[in-house]
């Protein structure tokens, strides 16, 4: 029987990074919020059955932002015969942290990785996406990222202390040093294969790449509002759940 595994962090924190490299091994399927208009807070309709390889392969009105399924999910390309055969099935979005009450009880023996990352990187980035002027709204500015990022890092702690399966990354142990990733695959009872290996080495090249395009973007006033907003002690609270250690 096939486990479920989601994928949630703040916006910008490499939520997508991490679905790409998780789907490395051959035993792990993970949607590219594939059902992302399935989990509002206020609608949630997402149930085991949109798991099935018939319904996750058919796109249906209503499930998500996007109208081909495979070519969404090119950075996985035999996802089809893994669907017959993986261990791991599941979806990312970010904001599933606003959904744990709905998730969990329709999931009950799901896991879930909430990746959270610096927040000086995570405005940066939210004003770099302005600037790119790519389907982001200027409204999504550092100041929504510290509101955000605050939220996730609050709800996420909340629902651990409720006892939920959530373990917790951070995107530079992940994607911008040479940690082992033994701790995150251990997690599944998963072996890291060559694909993986080679999946992150390709992102950290990438990630190293974006960090130095974007490491001025924020001014010395939008770094002290920064400062003064960003709620960091909860990042004390979620290190105890950290998979990599404090």
């Amino acid at each position: 029987m096939k486990k479920n595994l989601f994928i949630a962090g703040c916006a910008r924190s490499g939520t997508s990074a991490l679905v790409q490299l998780l789907t490395g091994s051959s035993r792990i399927v993970l949607g590219m919020e594939r059902y992302g208009h399935l989990v509002q807070a206020n609608n949630f309709k997402l149930t085991p059955e949109h798991f099935t390889k018939e319904r996750f392969l058919t796109l249906e009105s209503g499930d998500t932002f996007y109208d081909n399924v495979l070519d969404f999910h090119k950075f996985d390309p035999n996802l089809v015969d893994k669907l017959d055969t993986c261990e791991w099935i599941g979806d990312k979005r970010h904001d599933l942290y606003e959904v744990y009450d709905q998730l969990f009880g329709a999931f009950p023996d799901a896991k879930v990785i909430f990746i959270y990352r610096n927040i000086s990187e995570v405005a940066s980035s939210f004003h770099g996406r302005i600037q790119e002027g790519k389907n982001w709204p200027a409204s999504k500015n550092f100041e929504s990222a510290v509101r955000e990022w605050n939220r996730s890092l609050f709800l996420t702690k909340e629902a651990i202390k409720k006892g939920y399966d959530i373990s917790v990354v951070e995107y530079n142990t992940l994607f911008c040093s040479s940690r082992d990733l033994s701790p995150l695959f251990n997690l599944l009872d998963i072996e890291v294969n060559a694909e993986v290996k080679e999946r992150i080495t390709s992102i950290r090249k990438r990630s190293e790449v974006l960090k130095q395009e974007r490491k001025q973007l924020l001014s010395e006033n939008e770094m002290q509002f920064i400062k003064d907003n960003a709620k960091t002690f909860l990042i004390e609270d979620l290190n105890s759940y950290n998979l990599f250690g404090n």
